[in-house]
């Protein structure tokens, strides 16, 4: 460890060369890495937000979480028009901060044209980039997480 930092400090022009190289490297690892992103965010958080709207109004209506949970005929009605309006999800905007292979993505959508009915019609997501499977591994994050992601 000694002889590492006696290296260093004997050669201070050298250390810098080598640190700048390695931070050109990171941050061209980082834009291409992120040079997909924008074709595969669509994908990735529409198929997780369809999932998250489907089973929140499954539970809402049909009592899925409840044991022995039956849904009145209009409940049943009610999560029948939920699950149209979902399947028109329309994704109006998705804008992302984060850099590297860590991305906090900003979703706003609508559901067949109209504001979803409890009035979030916005929702964050962390994304998270593997070599073998690419961008996936949506999970949802609150809004000071998007605020706090630089870049």
């Amino acid at each position: 460890m000694a002889d590492i930092v006696t290296t260093v400090l004997e050669k201070p022009k050298r250390t810098l060369i080598g640190v700048l190289l390695l931070l050109a490297a990171y941050i061209g690892y980082s834009f291409w890495v992120q040079s997909d992103l924008p074709k595969q965010m669509p994908l990735v958080i529409g198929r997780q937000l369809n999932m998250e709207l489907m089973a929140e109004a499954a539970t809402r209506d049909l009592h899925v979480s409840q044991p022995n949970g039956q849904p009145t005929a209009g409940e049943s009605r009610k999560f029948e028009e939920e699950q149209q309006a979902i399947e028109q999800l329309q994704i109006v905007s998705l804008t992302k901060r984060g850099f590297g292979g860590r991305v906090v993505v900003k979703a706003t959508y609508c559901l067949g044209g109209k504001s979803p009915p409890e009035g979030e019609d916005t929702r964050y997501y962390r994304l998270k980039f593997s070599w073998l499977t690419g961008w996936r591994f949506p999970y949802r994050v609150k809004e000071e997480d998007y605020r706090f992601a630089w870049f």
